[in-house]
């Protein structure tokens, strides 16, 4: 990874819908929010890491007893805890169900893929074609709130939903929800940069990716 990488990566957005965090006692000080520089440091010494133990493809990597991915030429892997850190350094909360990172090899390539499996059980496929697309972008706003909490207490500016991109579409065919959304940083500019959350569920027996 090439330090630079960075600052093109440090607003991204990552949402979940069980993003919430747990409680904090009335008791507890909050965090002196990082500076910019602390931040850049965390950042720099996070992808340190992160390239240390980064696997590149072609391969094919175990995520759990559940099934694997298959990586490209050009593409790596980023495992846990080293992933882990990384979200945290760029103001991202991390649920339990996560398992790591894919990423470019190319600098010029800004993106990050986020790899969870939240085991729910097996879904039916109705269930997922009828899945309530203003009920999921509720939660999906209920869970930046709270993750933007986060972002505040680590001197990152919090993230506001603007709206789907793409609405939840299910492939009954392939078993796999798509769906996207736009946001942006709280305060930016009219015209300014959005940020593009891709989601890509596989449902399986046991859960889903």
């Amino acid at each position: 990874m090439i330090p630079h990488k960075i600052t093109v990566l440090a607003a991204s957005l990552f949402l979940s819908l069980a993003s919430a965090l747990p409680a904090v006692a009335q008791t507890s000080p909050a965090p002196k929010p990082m500076t910019q520089q602390e931040r850049i440091n965390a950042q720099q010494a996070a992808w340190k890491a992160a390239a240390g133990v980064a696997k590149p493809g072609p391969a094919n990597i175990p995520l759990n007893d559940q099934g694997g991915i298959a990586l490209k030429e050009g593409i790596i892997f980023i495992p846990l805890p080293q992933a882990a850190d990384l979200m945290r350094a760029m103001g991202n909360n991390v649920s339990k169900n996560f398992l790591g990172l894919v990423t470019s090899k190319n600098d010029n390539e800004a993106w990050i893929a986020t790899i969870s499996f939240v085991k729910e059980g097996y879904v039916k496929d109705d269930d997922a074609k009828n899945w309530n697309a203003d009920d999921l972008l509720a939660s999906l706003k209920e869970g930046t709130e709270a993750s933007n909490k986060f972002r505040r207490e680590r001197g990152f500016p919090a993230l506001t939903i603007n709206g789907w991109v793409e609405a939840p579409a299910y492939d009954s065919a392939a078993h796999r929800l798509v769906w996207s959304l736009s946001a942006t940083s709280e305060g930016a500019a009219p015209g300014a940069p959005q940020t593009v959350n891709y989601n890509t569920y596989q449902l399986g027996r046991e859960g889903y990716y």
